[in-house]
């Protein structure tokens, strides 16, 4: 992530508003929004439509049930972003001294769930809703490790509700529609260099017999935001088609949703450093900014090779592009942050397999390679030390009663190492500190999931 921080110092664009999540699905987006999908890493998530999460994956697949469902499923992530510093510096004016702390890990637990319910209007047009969570990220680095200019913590939760129709046109062919309005908040943290900071503003034998120096003299700011005030809205589309008995292509797309933040920042400054508030900058007030969550469409296949077997697989595109730039607005008149992103489109392609053991067991497994968008290691953030990576998955469906199945899922992402060598951009020139280091990543995910059917 680069970020302009504009005279005089360190502003809230370090905190990076949005999560940009190396944790789950690749930028910031969580796949985590039904358990039956997971033994297949999300294959064939736009055509299989076996139960009720396909009002997310696909609305068009409700087309396919004739009974009323209730779906919930919880998902539980144990993520691991360990840094390894190798030669963090300040800045060049400075003469590039070394920046201290340890090193440290940011990745926390974190819960997902789902809620999913349809119901047939009539013999050809069902009616669903979904609550569920696209978008998250939960992230926290020791309060002293080496990058807390740039991030100690990170908080993002969305909640999606989603009205859906979908109508059976024909017993090979049903389309579905949807709409979206998602809530998102917010927190965010990092320390300053107040140090650093005093280094630009006055000269340097003037700080050093005030002993405010470079990272001897840290404060802190913190952020909370949220869109009560301006819901997002957008809307998703699906079709699916059935060429054979066991066959099913699907398609589906949701549109890129718009968020207006809206919260507050309260910063801490060191008594020693009290004089820069006289400007009014570093002064708890209230904070703006937008966010573009990105569209998605997904093409899948599913195909039974007999009663007991099948395939399953998909391509999903991510439109990340729309994260190109971070804006932040202070009421108080400070000069806007600005976060250069420059995020690409990405791509997730998986592979999965069923194998019914029996009427009342059924075993899944997966595969899929997930693109990430970031472009290169200037622009990876410890916020978001995300990278490209492998899901691996497991998963069964166990017949409890003839109305009511729990599914169960894991999946290990691998993610690759990820070198970061990102600079804060600041028209402070001294505290333009450099990140320089290795991420080594992977996550966990353990998943279950009830479905009721009713009669």
């Amino acid at each position: 992530m680069r970020m302009k921080i504009y005279f005089p110092a360190f502003l809230l664009g370090t905190c990076g508003i949005l999560p940009l999540s190396p944790a789950y699905s690749a930028g910031f987006a969580l796949a985590e929004q039904g358990v039956s999908g997971m033994g297949n890493a999300y294959a064939g998530g736009a055509a299989y439509a076996e139960d009720a999460s396909t009002i997310f994956f696909n609305p068009a697949g409700m087309g396919e049930f004739t009974q009323e469902r209730f779906d919930i499923a919880g998902h539980y992530l144990r993520t691991s972003f360990k840094f390894t510093n190798t030669g963090s510096t300040g800045a060049a004016v400075l003469g590039r001294p070394a920046l201290t702390g340890r090193d440290s890990d940011g990745g926390q637990p974190a819960p997902v769930p789902n809620i999913y319910y349809l119901t047939p209007l009539s013999d050809f047009l069902v009616f669903g809703f979904g609550m569920f969570t696209p978008f998250g990220l939960n992230t926290l680095y020791d309060d002293d490790w080496v990058g807390r200019y740039h991030a100690v913590q990170t908080q993002l939760t969305t909640v999606n509700l989603n009205p859906s129709l979908a109508v059976k046109l024909t017993d090979k062919l049903s389309v579905g529609v949807g709409a979206n309005f998602q809530y998102a908040s917010v927190l965010l943290s990092s320390a300053i260099d107040f140090g650093a900071l005093c280094f630009s503003l006055l000269d340097a034998p003037s700080c050093r017999l005030m002993n405010i120096l470079p990272q001897q003299t840290d404060g802190f700011v913190a952020m909370t935001a949220d869109t009560a005030d301006s819901i997002g809205f957008g809307w998703n589309w699906g079709v699916l088609f059935k060429p054979a008995p066991h066959t099913r292509i699907g398609a589906a797309y949701r549109s890129q949703i718009k968020h207006r933040f809206k919260g507050n920042a309260e910063f801490t400054v060191p008594g020693a450093a009290a004089f820069v508030t006289n400007s009014g900058y570093f002064t708890d007030g209230e904070v703006s900014s937008e966010l573009t969550v990105p569209p998605i469409f997904s093409l899948s296949a599913y195909h039974g090779t007999d009663a007991r077997f099948g395939i399953l697989a998909d391509l999903t595109w991510t439109g990340w592009s729309t994260f190109d730039e971070l804006r932040i607005k202070y009421a108080s008149g400070q000069p806007d942050s600005v976060t250069t992103e420059g995020w690409r489109n990405s791509y997730r392609a998986s592979l999965g397999f069923n194998y019914r053991v029996s009427e009342l067991l059924l075993l899944r497994t997966g595969a899929a390679y997930d693109k990430s968008p970031i472009p290169d290691a200037d622009h990876r953030t410890p916020r978001g030390p995300d990278n490209d990576r492998t899901w691996l998955t497991l998963g069964s469906r166990f017949s409890v009663t003839p109305g009511v199945d729990i599914d169960l899922g894991y999946a290990h992402l691998i993610i690759r190492p990820g070198e970061i060598n990102n600079t804060l951009e600041s028209s402070a020139p001294t505290m333009q500190a450099t990140l320089h280091g290795k991420y080594d990543m992977n996550v966990d995910i353990l998943s279950a999931q009830l479905n009721w059917r009713f009669e």
